[in-house]
């Protein structure tokens, strides 16, 4: 059930993901947006299944708050299971990156079985509002759709966080997958403010 608390947190803890090793022939960085206080992003897989155009968080997280974010994109084929999230998150600390380790579901953890989580989530009552609201479905196979999450607050209560993940500047990287076909790579970069 930790993909529950990955889909029943908000999108951002969700897209804490991590740096994993550049190939700048496969990367294309697209900013989302100039204006100050967004983050950009890089689509970090070269054909997805899971074309993403564009994606936004906050450049700074402040836990308690709330948070504006939007995505947009089109799953281009049917995904089925086994479908998983790897999340992967590193810190900086005294101007060196560190990789964080999965604690409690927070960090860099690897989400399996979503498929069954997902269809789970569909037969108690429906699809978490983020879900529903880009477009998406709970019920696996999931099948070809453009997902629009129009620009959207949300506010994010008082977890209890993982000291490791203290204030700080992150670097996140998500990768979905299905079996051995990668489905979406997605990096960004956020500054996490705990009060």
């Amino acid at each position: 059930m930790a993909a529950l608390k990955c889909l029943s947190l908000p999108l951002v803890i969700c897209a804490l993901g991590i740096y994993v090793q550049l190939n700048s022939a496969q990367q294309t960085e697209m900013p989302l947006a100039r204006e100050p206080g967004i983050s950009t992003w890089t689509n970090c897989g070269s054909s997805d299944i899971l074309n993403i155009t564009s994606f936004s968080i906050p450049s700074q997280i402040t836990i308690p708050g709330s948070i504006n974010v939007s995505f947009l994109g089109e799953l281009k084929v049917p995904v089925s299971a086994p479908l998983k999230i790897a999340v992967l998150l590193r810190r900086k600390v005294f101007g060196l990156w560190v990789w964080l380790p999965c604690l409690n579901g927070y960090g860099s953890c690897t989400y399996k079985n979503i498929c069954e989580d997902i269809n789970e989530i569909g037969e108690e009552g429906g699809c978490p509002l983020l879900i529903s609201l880009a477009g998406g479905s709970c019920v696996c196979p999931i099948q070809p759709v453009v997902l629009h999450l129009p620009p959207t607050v949300l506010n994010i209560s008082d977890v209890e966080v993982p000291s490791c993940l203290a204030n700080g500047e992150y670097e996140a990287q998500i990768t979905v997958s299905s079996g051995t076909q990668k489905i979406a790579c997605l990096r960004t970069s956020f500054h996490l403010k705990l009060q």
